[in-house]
């Protein structure tokens, strides 16, 4: 029999095996509770969490850029366009550093590398921690897949969209550009229609999202995001290829003959506002913007200069609407110099009494004033309003500016005699041309306008502009009446040289000094313009031409007068209209 002492220490033996059995029990039921309560926390609810990380760590996403809409002209022909341009990238880090000489001779048989481009690839290639080489820019479609071909992790294609204007100097400070470049302000460099329009041209980038496996190749799967870009809108012009093509060369034929400072010509449908052509000389290319400089700025709307005698007829009309004149009343010109006061007004020629047609006709300044005085300051600065001086055409072009037409608190009686023949006035050529249009209407002044439409990626019309009634400026008489006159002016007055044999011409010319900074003028630079359109009897189009400081001769019927006719003959025959003469 067992003594006691040994059931007692029996039993404490197989008591403690029993704690510690059931202490390691629970221990191993605490783990294993710990094991599935983590395991329901990372499945159940740290799942989205953790989604989230493997989601990161084995996906990549990608911007997907969206192309710039095209600008294109009313027949369709394409002015600026984004095209892709491919580049082909590498990570050095993941080539072995034994095997990358070998590995470049190879990039250079695929790649056509030239030895210039080759030199400079080389050294970045080689460089030790170098995670990016651009290996080559602009590459073919040949080219990247050959790449991909390799299936090597270390290389890879970037694509992205570059700005591209096929005619190069073509109507440039029109459509203007638009470059990778931001300016100070942050924002895109753009100019022209490209900043006109920027709201829609501009496209909307998408993004998509690739399973990345563990060469990091993309693996497109089901559910992930991929928002496609969306490409902006077409703007189409009302430009007239053939006839920006027409005033382009004959503006740089007068340019070659008289090479001014600038030269600027814009043609318009005459009885609708629209812009069928505008040049600007000197010019660039848009797709080397960075070298433009000041040639980049579109004279035709920004740049302002007191017009001269292209100015009476402004004067002539409003006062033939008034019943202060008729065209034969007859004015004094005092053989070519006359004193106001203190103040002396002249002419080229010395001439005796000439009838209010022939005041405008053979571009009396004396006469001008009479004129002008008749007509009284308050109703003059309220028909020049009406002509839209003073204020922007609205042609929606960025950087026009709206002249200067002083206000009647700041209008002096001598202001009244200097804008009767085109001074203490300023305009654009927009506004010009815009204004003259008004007796080719009828009396009737209407907005310029540049686009015809713009169009998105489905053919949708989402914005489009028609002809706009501004204001009546005179009446139909008078417009009738300023029509006759006008056409005078080419046929026997001072713009014979734009004289047609094909088409009556109405016109008016010009010669301006050009205002010096510190107050006066300069003796020796001179704006010469010339205003017209045809053809008179039934207007179709109207046109200015104007020269800063051209060299040799200065006349608007000299220098400006001859190239408008050219350009208004080669465009009436181009669009088929019967001669009239």
């Amino acid at each position: 029999m067992n003594s006691a002492g040994e059931i007692s220490s029996s039993y404490y033996r197989s008591t403690g095996d029993y704690l510690r059995a059931t202490g390691f029990a629970v221990l191993l039921l605490g783990l294993f509770l710990g094991l599935i309560w983590r395991l329901y926390s990372i499945q159940i609810i740290e799942y989205s969490h953790y989604l989230g990380k493997a989601r990161h760590q084995h996906t990549q996403s990608i911007h997907v850029p969206a192309p710039r809409g095209p600008i294109v002209a009313n027949d369709g022909t394409v002015l600026a366009i984004d095209v892709v341009r491919r580049s082909v990238c590498a990570d050095p880090g993941l080539v072995e550093e034994n095997k990358r000489s070998a590995m470049l001779e190879t990039l250079r048989q695929v790649l056509n590398l030239s030895d210039a481009e080759f030199a400079q690839v080389r050294p970045r290639f080689l460089r030790r921690g170098n995670k990016y080489v651009a290996l080559k820019s602009d590459a073919t479609a040949e080219e990247a897949l050959a790449i991909r071909q390799l299936d090597h992790r270390a290389f890879f294609t970037e694509s992205e969209f570059t700005r591209v204007y096929p005619n190069g100097v073509f109507a440039s400070a029109l459509i203007g550009f638009a470059g990778p470049d931001r300016g100070r302000d942050g924002r895109p460099v753009r100019s022209g229609i490209e900043l006109a329009c920027d709201k829609h041209l501009e496209g909307v980038a998408g993004a998509k999202e690739y399973f990345c496996d563990a060469r990091r190749r993309a693996i497109s799967l089901p559910g992930l995001k991929d928002v496609p870009a969306v490409p902006g809108a077409a703007v189409v012009l009302t430009l007239d290829v053939v006839v920006q093509k027409i005033v382009e060369e004959e503006l740089d034929a007068l340019n070659e003959e008289f090479k001014p400072e600038t030269a600027v010509a814009i043609m318009l449908d005459a009885k609708t506002g629209k812009v069928l052509a505008m040049a600007n000389r000197p010019t660039f290319d848009p797709n080397d913007y960075g070298r433009a400089g000041s040639k980049k700025n579109n004279v035709a709307v920004t740049c302002v200069f007191e017009p001269g005698s292209t100015f009476k007829p402004f004067i002539a009309g409003p006062a033939l609407s008034e019943g202060v004149i008729t065209p034969e009343t007859p004015f004094n010109c005092h053989r070519g110099t006359w004193w106001i006061g203190r103040r002396k007004i002249t002419d080229v020629y010395g001439y005796g009494t000439l009838s209010a047609t022939d005041v405008i006709v053979k571009s009396s300044n004396i006469g001008a004033t009479q004129i002008g005085l008749r007509l009284g300051k308050e109703k003059m600065r309220k028909y020049l309003a009406r002509f839209g001086f003073g204020k922007a055409s609205g042609v929606g072009l960025p950087g026009e500016s709206s002249g200067l037409l002083h206000s009647p608190a700041r209008w002096h009686h001598q202001d009244t005699i200097s804008t009767s023949f085109g001074y203490a006035v300023a305009a654009t050529p927009i506004q010009l041309v815009s204004a003259f249009s008004v007796f080719a209407t009828g009396g009737v002044r209407y907005r310029p306008y540049v686009v015809e439409r713009v169009v998105d990626r489905d053919g949708v019309v989402i914005e489009e502009n028609r002809p706009e009634e501004a204001c009546r400026v005179i009446s139909a008489q008078t417009a009738k009446k300023m029509v006759k006159i006008l056409t005078e002016v080419v046929e026997r007055g001072t713009g014979k040289k734009a004289k047609s044999k094909k088409y009556k011409i109405a016109g008016k010319t010009g010669t301006a000094h050009i205002a010096l900074p510190g107050g006066g003028y300069a003796p020796d630079r001179h704006n010469a313009t010339f205003l017209s359109f045809a053809p008179a009897g039934d207007p179709k189009i109207a046109l200015i031409v104007t020269a800063r400081a051209p060299k040799g001769v200065h006349y608007g019927g000299l220098v400006a007068a001859p190239a408008a006719g050219r350009i208004i003959e080669r465009v009436l025959t181009y669009y088929r209209v019967p001669p009239d003469k």
